[in-house]
């Protein structure tokens, strides 16, 4: 290099720096660099049942097949957590229906606390069907432990039919995120 091009190389070198300052500021004004960038704490927690919940019905009979629910805590802090609960299974659903997929979360005195939506229909799948559910459930208190139960159900049906739905290779995960 010449003596002639070294005051062009560092005019061209700070310049370049000079703006890449400016643009990492710019970027730090407009993501609000006042706040610590931390990742929000998520836990999770998964069960496995190879033959899930079940439910059978005619005209003067009726079943359901439970499974054990799954029994979380929720971690100690300040803050109120927020669950999604993911369901995802395998299934078989005919008769008359319909056909409903439900979860039901409880504190450990048994109280309910409200899981949104309430209960999903299931369509009906005579070979057995894949799906995915989800459910949130909001304001959770720190340090409580809960469980989380799934189930399925159909209704009595009348004139001798039958309904039945029955659930297979089903995961279930609680994802908990503070508010």
């Amino acid at each position: 290099m010449t003596r002639r091009a070294w005051p062009y190389l560092v005019a061209v070198l700070a310049t370049v720096l000079a703006v890449a300052g400016a643009a990492v500021g710019a970027t730090g004004a407009l993501t609000g660099t006042d706040r610590a960038a931390v990742p929000t704490e998520v836990v999770r927690v998964s069960a496995y049942y190879p033959a899930g919940p079940s439910a059978e019905y005619g005209s003067d009979y009726g079943g359901i097949g439970e499974v054990d629910p799954v029994r979380f805590r929720v971690p100690d802090g300040g803050a109120s957590y927020d669950a999604v609960v993911t369901v995802s299974l395998q299934y078989r659903a005919h008769g008359g229906g319909p056909f409903t997929f439900g979860l039901r979360v409880e504190d450990a005195a048994g109280k309910p606390v409200g899981a949104r939506p309430q209960g999903l229909r299931l369509a009906p799948a005579a070979p057995p069907a894949g799906t995915t559910l989800r459910f949130l459930v909001r304001g959770l208190a720190p340090g409580s432990v809960y469980d989380a139960a799934i189930g399925v159900n159909s209704a009595f049906q009348t004139g001798g039919g039958r309904s039945v739905v029955t659930t297979s290779k089903v995961l279930v995960t609680v994802d908990l995120s503070p508010r």
